[in-house]
C-alpha cells in the first residue's frame, strides 16, 4: 500500500469571500473596484445589514470601520469572536485613529490587523495578499487534517473486515466478505465473479441505481483480454451517451492462480486510498485462500492418516489375550491409551502345558512409534518364551535384540513378565525398571512389593536380570500396573497420584472377591483423584486372583 501522504493532496485553491463594512459609500465602492478582480466582494453600511449577511456570506475577512451608524465596530468584532459560527474570520480594522490606545483595543476586541485611514491602495492590497494566503495555509491544514481522519477510520476499519475474517476456513466465505469492504470505500458499483466452467457472479452492488453500469459480461465483449489479461489490476473508461464509466478490474488469486475478478465502476475516477485499499484487501484473499488450500490438504493428510491410527488401533485391541483359558485363576485387566495407538501393551500365552506367561511393557513414549516398538518387543518374547523358558533368560535375549536393532533410535521400555506354574502353584518374574508390583498374601494378609529385578530393557549391553519365585496360594492377589497409573496428576493440588496412595487403595479393595472389582476401585480411585480429567499417559493395569484349590476361576476379563 502507498504511504498515507499520497493521498492527501493539497486543497484546490479557492476565492475567499471579503465583505466590507463601511459607511461611506463612496470608500465601499472604491474597496469594491479595486478588491473584485481576485476576490469576492460584499460591502454593507451598517452593523444591522451585516448580520443579515454574515452567516449565508461567510466571509474569510472581514474590513470593518471602527465608526458605524448603528454602532460600534469595536462592538460588532467582540460579537463576531464570541459568537458560535465562523468565528475564526480574519478581522482587519480600518480606522483613521491610530492611536496606542485605538489600535490595542482593536486587538484586545479580537482584531486581526488594522489599517490606518486614509490607506494607500498598495498597503491594503498586500496585508489583504499576506492574511488570504493565512487564510487559504489553514484551510488547507483543515481539509487535510479531515481526509487524514477520514483515511485513517477507513484503514482501521478495513483491519478490523481483516481480522474478524481471519479464522474463516472456506474460499466462498473469505470472498463474500468483499461485500464488508465496499461498504467502507468510496465506490458505487462492485461485482465479484468467480470462474468456473462459466463466469459465476457471486454478488452486486450498486448505491447508483439510475447510472447503468457495466457486469462483467459485457465488459469482457467490450475487451476480451481483461479475462485473461495478467495484469492484477487494469482500468480503463467506457463512454456512455451521458456519462463515463470508470472501470477497474482486480483479479482474485488462490495460490497465485486466477481464480476471478472483482470489478469496480464508478462515473468519476476513484480515489487513490479506494483503488489502494481494496488492493490491500485482495492481498490479504490471496494469502488466506492459500492457507485454507493448505489446511485443507493438511486434513485430508490428517484424516488419511487417523484411518492408518484407528487400524492399528483395532489390531492392538485384537491382540489383546483372553483369560478365559487360566484355570484356577480370575484376570481382570483394564488398556486406556493416552492417544489412540499407545506404546503400553499387555500380552498372555502358554509357553508349555503347565506354565502361562503374562507380561505387561510400557515403552517410553507415545503414538505410533512407541506403538511399532511395543509390537516388536510382543513378538520377540513370543518367539523366544518357549525355546528359553526362564524370565531372567527371556528378558536377557530381549535386551540384546532390542539394543543391536535399536541402538540408535534410543527407545527403551520398562517390563514386568510372570509366569504361572500350574504344577507349583507360584509365580516367576521379572522386573526391568518398572513400578513396583503389589502382592496380597491371604494367610498373612500382608500386602509385599514386587520391586526392581533389573534395570529398563533396550539401554545396557550387561545388563542383568534376575528373576523372583513366590508361592502364589488359594485367595492371593497380584496388581501389576504401567507408571500412567501411579503418575495420574491432581489438577487441584497439583500433585500425583503416587504409589502410597495406589498400595493404600489397593489394601482397601482386597475386600472385594472379584479381580474386575479390585481393577475398579483402583480406577475410580485414580480417576476421583483427576478430578475424572482424561489421563495424559497409557494406562495399563492387571489384576490376578488365585481361586479356591479344586475351582476355576470366574472369568472377570475386561479390555478399555
Amino acid at each position: 500500500m502507498k504511504p498515507v501522504n499520497t493521498y492527501l493532496k493539497s486543497a484546490k485553491s479557492s476565492v475567499l469571500h471579503i465583505l466590507i463594512v463601511e459607511d461611506d459609500k463612496s470608500v465601499g465602492s472604491m474597496l469594491l473596484e479595486m478588491l473584485n478582480t481576485q476576490y469576492i466582494c460584499e460591502h454593507v453600511t451598517d452593523i444591522a445589514s451585516f448580520r443579515n449577511r454574515f452567516n449565508s456570506f461567510r466571509p474569510d475577512i472581514v474590513l470593518l470601520d471602527l465608526n458605524l451608524p448603528d454602532g460600534s465596530g469595536l462592538d460588532l468584532c467582540r460579537e463576531i469572536r464570541k459568537g458560535a459560527i465562523h468565528n475564526d474570520a480574519v478581522i482587519i480594522v480600518m480606522t483613521g485613529d491610530s492611536g496606542e490606545k485605538t489600535v490595542n483595543s482593536a486587538y484586545e476586541a479580537g482584531a486581526t490587523d488594522y489599517i490606518r485611514k486614509p490607506f494607500f491602495p498598495t498597503e491594503l492590497l498586500a496585508k489583504i495578499k499576506i492574511l488570504s494566503e493565512n487564510v487559504l495555509s489553514k484551510q488547507n491544514l483543515k481539509q487535510l487534517y479531515d481526509e487524514l481522519k477520514l483515511f485513517n477510520k477507513k484503514l482501521y476499519k478495513l483491519t478490523s473486515i481483516i481480522n474478524s475474517n481471519i479464522n474463516e476456513l472456506t474460499k466462498t466465505d473469505i470472498i463474500t466478505s468483499i461485500e464488508d469492504v465496499i461498504n467502507i470505500l468510496d465506490c458505487p458499483y462492485c461485482e465479484i465473479v468467480l470462474f468456473s466452467q462459466q463466469a459465476n457472479n457471486l454478488f452486486q452492488i450498486n448505491r447508483s441505481p439510475r447510472i447503468n453500469f457495466l457486469s462483467f459480461k459485457k465488459l469482457v465483449k467490450l475487451k476480451p483480454p481483461i479475462k485473461d489479461s495478467q495484469e492484477n489490476l487494469i482500468t480503463f473508461k467506457v463512454k456512455e451517451p451521458n456519462y463515463t464509466v470508470h472501470v477497474y478490474i482486480y483479479k482474485i488469486l488462490f495460490n497465485s492462480r486466477k481464480s476471478g475478478v472483482v470489478s469496480l465502476q464508478s462515473t468519476h475516477p476513484l480515489p487513490q486510498q479506494t483503488v489502494d485499499m481494496m488492493a490491500l484487501y485482495l492481498d490479504f484473499i490471496n494469502l488466506k485462500g492459500a492457507d485454507i488450500d493448505i489446511k485443507n490438504r493438511l486434513q485430508n493428510e490428517i484424516d488419511k492418516e487417523r484411518k492408518e491410527i484407528h487400524k492399528v488401533r483395532s489390531i492392538q485391541v485384537s491382540l489383546l489375550p483372553d483369560f478365559k483359558e487360566i484355570p484356577g485363576y480370575s484376570i481382570a485387566s483394564t488398556f486406556i491409551p493416552m492417544d489412540e495407538i499407545s506404546g503400553d501393551f499387555f500380552d498372555a500365552f502358554y509357553i508349555s502345558k503347565d506354565v502361562y506367561q503374562i507380561v505387561v511393557c510400557d515403552v517410553c513414549g507415545h503414538g505410533m512409534a512407541s506403538s511399532y516398538i511395543g509390537s516388536a518387543i510382543r513378538s520377540i518374547i513370543r518367539s523366544v518364551s518357549s525355546q528359553l523358558a526362564e524370565p531372567a533368560r527371556i528378558t536377557d535375549t530381549l535386551n540384546r535384540v532390542l539394543i543391536q536393532t535399536s541402538r540408535d533410535i534410543y527407545y527403551f521400555a520398562t517390563m514386568f513378565l510372570w509366569q504361572i506354574d500350574f504344577t507349583s502353584n507360584s509365580i516367576t518374574y521379572v522386573s526391568t525398571g518398572h513400578p513396583t508390583a503389589f502382592f496380597y498374601k491371604s494367610k498373612s494378609k500382608k500386602i509385599i512389593e514386587l520391586g526392581q529385578t533389573g534395570p529398563l530393557i533396550g539401554l545396557f549391553d550387561d545388563a542383568v536380570f534376575e528373576q523372583e519365585t513366590i508361592a502364589f496360594d488359594a485367595d492371593d492377589t497380584l496388581i501389576v500396573y504401567t507408571d500412567g497409573l501411579i503418575e495420574a496428576p491432581s489438577p487441584i493440588k497439583k500433585e500425583l497420584y503416587g504409589t502410597d496412595r495406589l498400595k493404600k487403595q489397593f489394601e482397601h479393595a482386597i475386600k472385594h472377591t472379584k479381580p474386575i472389582d479390585i481393577l475398579h476401585s483402583v480406577l475410580g480411585s485414580v480417576y476421583s483423584f483427576m478430578d475424572y480429567s482424561a489421563v495424559d499417559d497409557d494406562v495399563t493395569v492387571i489384576c490376578m486372583k488365585k481361586s479356591d484349590a479344586g475351582t476355576n476361576g470366574d472369568d472377570d476379563s475386561s479390555a478399555t
